[in-house]
């Protein structure tokens, strides 16, 4: 799935091509350096298909993607050179904190320090500051927080008469089991002590404490997103459900070291394969939490989302039940 449509009405909104420095990202989230805040347009973002809030605060555009914040990125740098190539613009490097995220140049991956903010504190600003979020991360200047996602949409009513209420009792079409990716300890969601999980925003789902440093496919399908760190990966089933597993609190910060992962984007996978190895000890060591959140990014397409009530679980343990 292309961004292309997104990426330029994002551009546009947040004053054009001059008026963004830089562009970075992480594995769910982009931010961008503006150099007038105040031209862009908060309201106008809000009313644009996947978009789920927007907010003001600090100096840069930050956006929360999701699983696709590689692509919309990628997409988004695209249209940028394009932008500067066709108005005669310079591409100027130093106007672009990271180097390799300058327009054009779609190798790399940005400094964890340029993001490291905004995974421990665009939550709580967002929280002050956001209108609403439906249901589907500094300084003084002005800064905007745009998430994407699925916008609520009200049910469809056909030739606009309501269905009639039943007694019948409702019979679900179809159940999927999703396994542990992880052997450890469960946690509710709402516990994970980061809030673009915790806030439900990214998703329903389970947080884990590994014991074991292997990651395993929770399901079959096609890996969908893989950070150059390591420390995520998104899997989308063969009946289109959407998993991002995030291992680890902040742990983009190590930039990959202590991980290593055996698959690539776009690799089919079977359930039980082993995607990603990481070391516990020497993470801990280094201070992070390993509380490992999953969550299933597309839910609100689902009847229900069922997690399990078992405190403890091995991986390939049934985690999560979704309803269609």
């Amino acid at each position: 799935m292309g961004y292309e449509r997104l990426a330029s009405k994002l551009v546009q909104l947040s004053g054009g091509g001059e008026n963004i420095q830089a562009v970075f990202h992480c594995s769910t989230r982009l931010r961008f350096k503006l150099k007038d805040p105040g031209r862009a347009k908060k309201a106008a973002v809000e009313e644009l298909d996947g978009v789920i809030s927007a907010a003001v605060s600090g100096g840069y555009f930050h956006i929360v993607t999701g699983i696709n914040a590689g692509e919309v990125h990628n997409d988004m740098l695209k249209y940028l050179h394009l932008v500067r190539m066709e108005s005669g613009q310079r591409e100027e490097t130093s106007g672009f904190e990271n180097p390799v995220m300058q327009p054009g140049r779609l190798t790399g991956r940005p400094d964890a320090a340029e993001i490291s903010g905004l995974e421990d504190q665009l939550f709580h600003q967002m929280m002050d500051t956001a209108t609403s979020i439906l249901n589907a991360r500094g300084g003084g200047e002005p800064v905007m927080v745009v998430l994407f996602g699925c916008k609520n949409k009200e049910p469809a009513v056909a030739g606009g008469i309501p269905h009639k209420k039943t007694e019948e009792p409702v019979r679900y079409q179809k159940k999927e089991m999703i396994a542990s990716p992880f052997t450890g300890e469960t946690i509710p969601l709402e516990q994970v002590n980061d809030p673009a999980f915790s806030s439900g925003i990214l998703g329903k789902g389970v947080g884990i404490k590994p014991s074991v440093g292997k990651l395993f496919a929770p399901i079959s399908g096609t890996v969908t997103a893989v950070f150059p760190s390591g420390h995520a990966i998104g899997i989308t089933s063969k009946t289109g459900i959407q998993i991002l597993i995030h291992i680890g609190i902040d742990t983009v910060r190590l930039e990959g070291k202590y991980y290593h992962v055996h698959v690539k984007k776009g690799q089919p996978v079977e359930k039980g394969e082993m995607l990603i190895e990481f070391d516990i000890p020497e993470i801990e060591a280094a201070g992070y939490d390993l509380t490992s959140p999953v969550v299933i990014t597309n839910a609100d397409n689902y009847v229900e989302v069922l997690e399990t009530d078992r405190k403890k679980v091995v991986a390939s343990d049934q985690l999560m039940t979704i309803v269609s």
